[in-house]
């Protein structure tokens, strides 16, 4: 079995700089260096014992990336939805740049995030879409940093944490306020979860609320439409809004997957879009691009979302305190064909983007407001 003094013999180095490349102490080390010792030990087979490396530094390098399980509508399973695809790959990179290993630990239920940080002994644990009761009880009895992403950490929360995360609610506001400013008034709001998760997609309704008061419009109880998550449900949804087609002249699903998947819904039943029904979204995933026409949506970056959660949890992990214990990455609004102009007198004169905020200025705008029976 080769050692790392063979390793440091053949690199012509220390057996400290060897041992910096197999710790990911990289700072220490040259790129140069670095990346020698490396094509060594891919030469030779060396493979590092992970064990003997946590009883001697009481560090495993081993990084936790939990999230709850579930399956679609087209029998997609959680791992397939491209968010989480972009999440895992954005962390991975990142961690990996750090001498990091991660464990993908998908869970039935949130409950088990304690059980599963202690069973792998990582250094750390990023969670992905818990509720604030959830964050709470982690934190709670967690003794390693965590790194959350896109969860409603409770502001009086205590431990060693950070989120990752958008501001949800100004997006919701700010694709309602678009949809509002090319001449909707009836726009529906599609959520695949209950209205009760305190998430990301409740922060979006909050926003169509607010945007839909400041605007003077009036929302109906009948613009609301919970589909849930279940084959089921969905199907009940998708068929609720089909039969309620007149109620609406635009609906906002928050979230590009079953914005296409109500899209494929809707023009399998001969509904027109955007002719006779837009559609905007959110995220600006490979669904949005895909599906015919093509969803107007609020981008957001999940690599980006999962490698700043990254960093800042082996930030955490090196004992660096934080500046903020909530990052806020930016947004941009894509606009494509799923929505259109409604009304006649409808005039947009300026829609500027500017990262995190959309500006619109409108020249005139008369209301077409059709009854709902």
């Amino acid at each position: 079995m080769v050692t790392i003094k063979e390793i440091a013999r053949e690199a012509g180095v220390s057996f400290t700089t060897v041992s910096n490349v197999i710790h990911g102490n990289n700072c220490r080390v040259s790129p140069e260096t670095a990346e020698r010792v490396r094509e060594i030990m891919r030469k030779t087979g060396y493979i590092p014992n992970m064990g003997a490396r946590a009883l001697v530094s009481n560090a495993t390098k081993l990084i936790a990336f939990a999230y709850q399980s579930y399956r679609s509508l087209d029998g997609i399973n959680s791992l397939q939805d491209p968010f989480i695809s972009e999440l895992v790959g954005g962390l991975e990179r990142k961690i990996h740049e750090e001498g990091y290993d991660m464990i993908l630990s998908v869970l039935d239920t949130f409950e088990n995030m304690n059980d599963a940080a202690r069973r792998w002994n990582v250094d750390g644990m990023i969670v992905f879409g818990a509720s604030s009761a959830q964050c709470r009880d982690l934190l709670k009895d967690m003794k390693k940093p965590v790194a959350f992403i896109d969860c409603h950490v409770p502001k009086d929360a205590e431990g060693n944490y950070v989120n990752v995360t958008i501001d949800d609610r100004r997006a919701g506001k700010e694709m309602t306020e678009y949809l509002l400013a090319r001449g909707h008034r009836r726009i529906g709001f599609v959520c695949g979860v209950s209205w009760e998760v305190d998430g990301p997609a409740q922060l979006r309704w909050q926003g169509y609320q607010d945007a839909m008061q400041q605007w003077g419009v009036e929302v109906s109880e009948k613009w609301s439409v919970s589909v849930g998550t279940s084959d089921e449900t969905i199907q009940a949804g998708f068929a609720e809004i089909y039969e309620r087609i007149s109620c609406f002249s635009a609906l906002f699903v928050p979230g590009d997957k079953l914005a296409a998947e109500l899209v494929n819904y809707l023009t399998d039943r001969g509904v027109k879009i955007p002719e006779q029904i837009s559609i905007a979204s959110f995220d600006d995933n490979f669904y949005a691009r895909i599906v015919r026409p093509r969803l107007t949506t609020m981008h957001q970056s999940a690599a980006r979302k999962s490698e700043e959660a990254g960093e800042q949890l082996i930030s955490m992990i090196q004992g660096k305190k934080l500046k903020e214990r909530e990052i806020y990455l930016p947004l941009q609004l894509i606009v494509r064909e799923s929505a259109a102009i409604f009304g006649k007198t409808a005039k947009i004169v300026i829609y500027v983007q500017k990262e995190t905020h959309c500006f619109v200025k409108i020249h005139s705008l008369t209301q077409n407001l059709l009854t709902c029976e």
